[in-house]
C-alpha cells in the first residue's frame, strides 16, 4: 500500500507537467513526452537497459512486441515516437489520459474502420511524428511472440517509412532473474482487472527492463512480408 500511495503522490506532483504536453509546440512535444515517460519509469522504479542505435531516417514506425502497461512506459521513455493505440486504451485510469496528452493515434479495431484508421495513421506521419506499433494487437505473457497483424502495416504500402523492430523483455525484479512464475506479475494478459493487477505491479520494487532495437528492415511496400519480418526478427531475439 505504501507503494501505491508513493507513486500517486509523485503523479499528483507531476500532473501540472504531464497537462502542458497538450500546449506545448509539436517540436519540442517529442522531447517532452520522453522527459515524462522517463520520470514515470522512475516512479514505477523501472530500470531501462538499451541496446542497439535508432535510426536517422524518419519517420519511422517501431514495432515492438507487448505484454504490460508498462511497456507504455519504457517505450514511451526510449523511443521518439507517438503510440498507436486500441481506442479503448482512452478509458484507461492514468495510462489513457497520459496517452492522449502525449499524442497517441487511437485506431478502432473494426474492419469496418480500417480506413479511417489508416487515414489517421497518415495524417499523424505528414505532421512529423513517429509512431510506436505494438502488432500483435493484445498482450501476451512475454514467452512468446505472437503473430504480428499485417492489417496494422498497411502504412509501409501508401507511404515510404522506416520500420524498425524493438524486442521488449523484463529480466529481473530486485535485481534477481525473472522466474517463470513470476511473469504474470508483471505482464497484463487476460481477464486480469488493471487496478489490482496495478496495485500488485507497483509493490514488487525493483524492475529491470530490456530494449533490444534492432536494425531498421530492408523489406518494404508489402504488409504481409514486413509483418512476418518484423514479427521474426522480434521474436528471435526472446528466444
Amino acid at each position: 500500500m505504501f507503494r501505491l500511495i508513493y507513486c500517486i503522490f509523485w503523479l499528483v506532483i507531476f500532473f501540472f507537467p504531464i497537462a502542458l504536453l497538450s500546449v506545448i509546440p509539436p517540436r519540442r512535444r517529442r522531447k517532452a513526452s520522453l522527459f515524462i515517460y522517463r520520470c514515470l519509469a522512475r516512479i514505477f522504479r523501472i530500470n531501462i537497459t538499451i541496446r542497439g542505435e535508432l535510426t536517422t531516417k524518419e519517420p519511422v514506425l517501431f514495432v515492438s512486441n507487448h505484454m504490460s502497461y508498462a511497456d507504455i512506459i519504457v517505450l514511451g521513455a526510449t523511443l521518439p515516437g507517438n503510440f498507436i493505440s486500441k481506442a479503448e486504451v482512452k478509458k484507461w485510469p492514468l495510462f489513457g489520459w497520459i496517452a492522449q496528452l502525449t499524442g497517441t493515434v487511437f485506431v478502432s479495431r473494426k474492419k469496418a474502420g480500417t480506413m479511417n484508421q489508416l487515414s489517421d495513421i497518415e495524417t499523424a506521419i505528414n505532421n512529423g511524428k513517429n509512431l510506436i506499433l505494438f502488432p500483435e494487437g493484445t498482450t501476451s505473457d512475454g514467452k512468446a511472440v505472437m503473430p504480428f497483424k499485417s492489417s496494422l502495416f498497411k502504412i509501409v504500402e501508401t507511404r515510404d517509412i522506416t520500420v524498425q523492430p524493438v524486442t521488449l523483455s523484463y529480466t529481473h525484479i530486485n535485481g534477481l532473474p525473472l522466474q517463470a512464475n513470476e511473469r504474470v506479475k508483471i505482464a497484463w494478459v487476460g481477464d486480469a482487472e488493471l487496478m489490482p493487477h496495478l496495485r500488485e505491479f507497483v509493490n514488487l520494487g525493483m524492475i529491470r527492463a530490456e530494449v533490444k532495437i534492432h536494425e531498421p528492415l530492408h523489406v518494404k511496400g508489402d504488409r504481409k512480408l514486413v509483418a512476418d519480418e518484423a514479427q521474426k526478427i522480434v521474436a528471435d531475439w526472446k528466444s
